[in-house]
């Protein structure tokens, strides 16, 4: 470059003139360096345009279908409630969130540094991405519970990140934002063309041809420092694509209606297309009116899952004008935790149970009565705990807002050509909600497909939503290939932006994506994601009948979710007496522990007789009892443990060794109370070890002991927790188990009764019958019992590897 004139400054690769220096900067980084002979190209890149204070935090809109293996695992591994993926695995094509995140980031270094793709590949080793943030992350909550489910894809996604600004040479200012929107849909086809290029290159020999699935960018905006794409959505919406037969239910096949006539009457319908001259135009208006009165019943169905709005006792005028005077000095001057803590406990006080199942929508006027008080709307949330896969009832991310529960659209897709009909109906059923756990609307299609088909009946909703029921009752997985992530919305933060952030047509926004282009765009793409996901329903089988019933539908109904119907049958009725002996007993004013009788056997039903294997350990636990040394529980282990109202603790020490009624009825730490300590080794480097060890040398040689005369082929373990009388709630075991110890051994003595274990629904009697589980994946818990229980849990953690505890004895 050479300055002319003194006034005149000139580019020398394209000879333009400029009247400023700065002009001709801005020209420089307008032309991407174009101007630069090569050996300054590189540097100019590096240093100015990747410099890190010329880079801006961004906002990515963006969308991907997973690949067809991925899609095909959902079904092959349909009795699974969640697919493991190893991450060091080679990838088959696009594979989940996480996966498209880190490679959107790579198709923007590779845009940024104007890289050539091979050289990139070769050096993308080096480059390490950390999780970013996105609209359905869960890297900023830190909880596995809300993860994305694994393997699908989404419609839309937002995610923030990093990258150079886009420069725009000089022009009137008539043409500026026109200027703007060429160079960034130039950004985003480079930024497309990238992925393309990195999608290829994730082929292997073992995929056969199968599609590798598909990564589009659709929009970038400029970000604010403090936006989070992850934690500032107002509530995100959620898509699962079902062929039409699987709501075919027991209301069609008892009115005489076959599959064939079911398929035919259901009209293709979408909320962003014209379908008026799509589908079969032969209904009759009987079938018409069918279809009608199906899918009527079929919103009455879905509303029932979604949290209701209800209406509580407001503060009345009176109160909020009048009061103790007295009383409001002292509460000023109290500690603000105090005053925090008294305002929740009055906030609790209005038929609701807990504060945190309740999201305020607001006042609503009502008729004022003689006092003068108000109704207040709330929106009650519900406790989908039996949805997920992980969650209990005492995680505070298992009370959820479900806002809608609807039938978004259904198309029809051309799915084989083998097939029997031209078309197949595919239904597209949407959620909308705060935060959605991981498996959660997989739980929800699951539960609603067997009410439909009438393989249980609809008073299971009562069931798995009651927050008084002490049992897990675990609903069934729909496979992951149909669920896809539909989109996210930021109320809040379009108008602090002035830009539309959910694509649609708007004109209150000046910014955003609202235009023709992007929605066309995401349309085009809808269409593609459905057909792929429809494409792996119907090709996994089709038998050859009259009509084309798809092998994946009638697998995942024999193989899991009639299996999964059985127990939920026998769950609901075991439900349905807890029930009634409540009711029965709350009008009666009796304590907990006559429910209790009532609903284990006899305690005098039970055998004295002791195992001789047994004897010893057992003689052991009872001297440990009466010592007076029993450890005290500790606090995390507290929290999983059934604990007693104040008013229905037992006073008195019991020291009967048989005679106890029920860990319900005592305090923590009182005589006979239940408690749980561990002996052994405790993993992590320079940690003490339990105190059970020197408290109870003898218990603890023999209960190791025990474990190898039990299972002498097991591994021996490290540890063992010694529960008694302990009455455990649905919970997952904290931390991992150690390689190739993955399960635990628990075995309960004692004379009791009840007191069996639960494993995610599943009953074992575990009185002197030692059972084998997976304690930090499987939600477990222990039945109600009487009497004197006592239980020993043999376990290696992760940390403790090589470790016996028997060794420690010594």
């Amino acid at each position: 470059m050479k300055h002319q004139e003194e006034t005149k400054f000139v580019c020398k690769g394209c000879n333009q003139e400029f009247a400023s220096k700065s002009a001709l900067f801005r020209h420089l980084r307008a032309s991407g360096g174009k101007c630069f002979p090569p050996e300054e190209h590189e540097n100019f890149l590096k240093y100015f345009v990747n410099a890190e204070e010329n880079r801006e935090k961004i906002i990515i809109l963006y969308g991907y279908v997973p690949g067809d293996y991925y899609l095909n695992l959902g079904l092959r591994d349909c009795n699974s409630a969640r697919i493991e993926i190893d991450p060091d695995s080679p990838k088959y094509g696009v594979c989940n969130g996480d996966h498209v995140a880190e490679l959107v980031q790579e198709a923007i270094e590779i845009v940024s540094n104007e890289a050539d793709i091979d050289n990139y590949l070769k050096l993308r080793g080096e480059k390490s991405y950390s999780k970013c943030n996105r609209s359905f992350g869960f890297s900023a909550r830190a909880t596995e519970l809300c993860q994305q489910d694994e393997c699908t894809g989404a419609l839309t996604e937002v995610m923030t990140g990093r990258a150079p600004k886009l420069f725009i040479e000089d022009c009137p200012v008539n043409e500026k934002h026109k200027r703007e929107e060429e160079m960034l849909a130039a950004w985003v086809q480079k930024i497309n063309s990238a992925l393309d290029q990195l999608i290829l290159q994730l082929d292997h020999p073992d995929n056969d041809g199968k599609s590798l699935g598909k990564v589009r960018v659709f929009g970038r905006l400029q970000a604010p420092k403090k936006f989070n794409a992850e934690m500032d959505v107002n509530h995100r919406r959620i898509d699962y694509l079902l062929p039409a037969d699987l709501l075919y239910g027991v209301e069609q096949s008892s009115s005489g209606m076959t599959l064939q006539e079911f398929l035919e009457s259901i009209k293709e319908s979408h909320p962003n297309r014209n379908t008026e001259n799509h589908g079969p135009s032969s209904q009759n208006s009987d079938s018409k009116q069918q279809n009608f009165s199906y899918i009527s019943k079929l919103k009455k169905l879905m509303q029932k899952f979604c949290s209701q709005v209800i209406e509580v006792d407001g503060v009345s005028d009176n109160d909020r004008t009048t009061g103790d005077t007295a009383n409001d000095e002292v509460s000023s001057n109290q500690p603000k935790q105090v005053r925090m803590q008294n305002a929740c406990t009055t906030a609790t006080k209005c038929n609701v149970k807990e504060d945190a199942m309740i999201e305020t929508e607001g006042y609503v006027s009502a008729d004022k009565g003689n006092n003068n008080s108000t109704k207040k709307r709330v929106l009650k949330r519900k406790l989908y705990h039996n949805f997920s896969r992980t969650a209990v009832a005492h995680d505070f991310l298992s009370f959820r807002r479900v806002d809608r529960f609807f039938h978004r659209a259904t198309i029809r897709c051309t799915a084989s050509s083998t097939q029997k009909i031209s078309t197949r109906p595919f239904i597209v059923i949407s959620a909308k909600g705060d935060l959605f756990l991981n498996g959660q609307f997989r739980g929800m299609i699951g539960l609603l497909i067997a009410i439909v088909r009438g393989l249980v009946d609809e008073s299971i909703l009562d069931c798995v939503f009651d927050e008084e029921y002490p049992n897990l009752v675990p609903c069934p997985f729909a496979p992951t290939t149909g669920l896809f992530q539909g989109e996210v919305n930021y109320a809040t933060w379009e108008g602090k932006m002035n830009s539309v952030l959910t694509p649609r047509k708007s004109e209150r926004w000046q910014k955003g994506w609202k235009s023709d282009t992007i929605i066309n765009c995401i349309n085009d793409f809808e269409d593609e994601l459905c057909g792929s996901i429809a494409r792996v329903w119907a090709e996994s089988g089709e038998p050859n009948s009259d009509v084309p019933d798809m092998e994946s539908v009638s697998t995942w109904i024999t193989s899991y979710l009639e299996p999964w119907a059985k127990r939920a049958n026998e769950q609901l009725r075991n439900y349905q007496r807890w029930k009634a002996l409540k009711n029965e007993i709350q009008q009666n004013n009796c304590t907990e522990l006559a429910l209790i009788e009532k609903l284990t056997p006899p305690l005098s039903s039970m055998q004295d007789f002791v195992p001789p294997l047994y004897q010893k350990v057992l003689e052991l636990l009872r001297e440990a009892d009466r010592s007076g040394s029993w450890p005290s529980t500790s606090p995390k282990r507290q929290l999983v443990m059934v604990s007693t109202p104040e008013n229905e603790a037992e006073n008195d020490n019991i020291q009967s060794d048989i005679e106890r009624p029920s860990a319900y009825n005592f305090f923590e730490g009182q005589g006979g109370a239940s408690g749980s300590f561990s002996v052994g080794a405790t993993p992590g480097q320079g940690c003490e070890l339990p105190k059970g060890n020197a408290l109870f040398p003898e218990l603890m040689n023999a209960a190791f002991e025990l474990e190898i005369a039990l299972c002498p082929d097991r591994i021996p373990s490290s540890t063992i927790a010694i529960n008694r009388n302990a009455q455990f709630r649905p919970h997952i075991d904290n931390g991992v188990g150690a390689i190739g110890q993955s399960r635990s051994l628990i075995v309960g003595l004692g004379k009791y009764s009840g007191g069996e274990l639960m494993v995610e629904g599943e009953k074992y009697d575990i009185r002197y019958n030692p059972i084998e589980f997976n304690g930090w994946t499987d939600r477990h818990w222990t039945c109600p019992f009487l009497g004197e229980r006592y239980s020993l849990v043999w376990f290696t953690p992760k940390g403790c590897e090589g470790i016996r505890g028997l060794d420690l004895c010594q």
